[in-house]
């Protein structure tokens, strides 16, 4: 049996697509108004293939529902057109207030949990995203917020690029109740863990590990940020198809130290 039988036969889940006889799904977040690079996300990045493409064909190999998030402004109309290709629900709401995005979409398909993807992430780690469902499944789902912490703050604020975060509805909703501030309408799960004392916060801490170089960048921000992941995709996937991960690039990028000096430039510029 292979490890993701052995996985979704742990966690038990019976996710049915869109029926919707489920209780929690991946929210995906994308738009094409980007400041920094316009329609970043739906720009030739490898083969054929967008960065919305990569992350979708990823999560699509994971058994749970796919909404993916996007604004009411014209030009995200583009992203429609992902309903009928992956066969997945395209929502559109309020461009700036994205976390009204989620609570719809929350009370729309009665969702009790969101896995949170942004899609400026085409290195989306699959087996981080898979360990943190399994300790979801170990806590119960008794939290409000779960992630991945480096170095003492959520991977959220970093610039791997690799994360989710599982979010609770009903903690998405207090927010509203707390704040109307428009950073955090903008940022949809900031108010949770910087509020601790409001929140079940739990964080599933990375350790010591050779590949958390912090100066690595493949969050996907700026035009310098694409032109690397691109490169760096296509190397790995030329190489080792769709099964790549996280020690695959570390080792990729300890052979082209020039890519980790274009990524500290970009750091820098663009700090979390």
């Amino acid at each position: 049996m292979v490890w993701t039988e052995v996985l979704w036969g742990v966690l038990g889940f019976t996710c049915k697509f869109l029926g919707m006889n489920t209780s929690i799904a991946f929210i995906l977040q994308a738009r094409t108004g980007s400041t920094r690079l316009p329609k970043k996300v739906v720009l030739p990045f490898f083969n054929k293939m967008n960065i919305l493409d990569i992350i979708l064909l990823k999560l699509e190999r994971l058994d749970f529902p796919i909404i993916l998030a996007t604004s009411n402004s014209k030009n995200d109309e583009a992203l429609l057109e992902f309903k009928s290709k992956y066969n997945i629900e395209v929502f559109r709401g309020d461009e700036e207030n994205v976390l009204s995005r989620f609570q719809i979409i929350n009370k729309t398909y009665n969702f009790r949990f969101n896995i949170r993807v942004c899609a400026d992430n085409p290195f989306l780690s699959i087996v981080l995203l898979k360990k943190l469902l399994l300790e979801a499944r170990c806590l119960e789902y008794d939290f409000d917020y779960l992630s991945f912490t480096y170095k003492g703050k959520p991977t959220i604020l970093t610039h791997f690029g690799f994360f989710v975060e599982i979010v609770k509805t009903e903690a998405l909703d207090k927010i509203s109740q707390y704040t109307s501030e428009t950073l955090y309408r903008e940022h949809v799960t900031n108010f949770l863990y910087t509020n601790p004392d409001k929140f079940k916060i739990k964080f599933v801490e990375l350790g010591d590990n050779a590949f958390w170089d912090e100066n690595i960048r493949l969050t996907v921000d700026t035009l310098e940020d694409f032109q690397a992941a691109r490169k760096i995709f296509g190397a790995l996937f030329q190489q080792y198809g769709w099964d790549f991960d996280i020690k695959e690039i570390d080792n990729y990028l300890e052979k082209h130290p020039s890519l980790i000096e274009r990524m500290k430039v970009q750091i820098r510029k663009n700090s979390k």
